[in-house]
């Protein structure tokens, strides 16, 4: 009879006639049906999902959020811009003998305030009407009816007779553009104050308080419209 080798008998003489039992871990991770058990994939798995910020906006409130943005942005364009035109405006009248009336020193501030205000309120407004129209085309459109049209139509090419100019300068949007004034008027003084002369029939903080109650009404409607579509 052929007896087993030396080295057999001793590794079975070593062996644990127990059975194997199967690691904690291991056994958990086989009851998860679906889980990949590949190395670093588990704890991929494990961890909690990643949530965008934004994602839990109302589309009002981002809406409104945007619009702020965009009319922020355009203030700091515009007060770049006007500052530019308003003084090197100036030193090209001068220089061409172009006699410029002296205003005050604050003046020139409150003109270049005042049109990167206007900017930012149109942009506002702009946004406010695409939302309620859902084009962009449109809410172009509507901007320039009533804010350059009117414009056009009372000051760089007058053809509206003076008492309905002032009208239109007083309840459109356009009124905003009186902020422009930079001379005052007096009672006491006989003159043409028109708009096609630089006189505006409201002040220029008063005008730009119609764009904005214009730019409010308009944003309000569209958040209006936007809750009751997310409804």
């Amino acid at each position: 009879m052929s007896r087993p080798p030396a080295g057999r008998a001793a590794a079975a003489s070593r062996a644990d006639p127990r059975p194997a039992e199967p690691l904690e871990g291991l056994e958990q991770a086989a009851d998860v049906p679906g889980r990949d058990d590949r190395p670093g994939v588990a704890d991929r798995e494990d961890r909690p999902p990643v949530r965008d910020a934004g994602a839990d906006l109302h589309p009002a409130t981002a809406d409104v959020v945007a619009q702020g943005v965009v009319g922020a942005v355009t203030f700091a364009a515009g007060l770049a811009a006007a500052a530019v035109v308003v003084t090197l405006g100036q030193r090209i009248l001068r220089g061409n003998g172009v006699y410029v009336y002296p205003v005050s020193g604050l003046t020139p501030v409150r003109v270049v305030a005042g049109m990167a205000a206007l900017l930012a309120i149109a942009a506002i407004l702009a946004l406010a009407i695409g939302t309620l129209l859902r084009r962009s085309a449109g809410s172009v459109a509507t901007v320039t009816v009533v804010i350059v049209l009117p414009y056009l139509l009372t000051v760089t090419a007058p053809v509206l007779p003076a008492g309905l100019a002032d009208w239109v300068l007083r309840i459109t949007p356009a009124a905003a553009i009186s902020v422009q004034q930079v001379m005052p008027q007096y009672a006491q003084v006989s003159n043409v104050y028109t708009p096609a002369q630089g006189f505006f029939p409201l002040a220029p903080w008063a005008g730009l308080a119609v764009l904005c109650a214009w730019a409010a009404l308009a944003l309000g409607l569209a958040v209006l419209r936007l809750r009751r579509a997310d409804a």
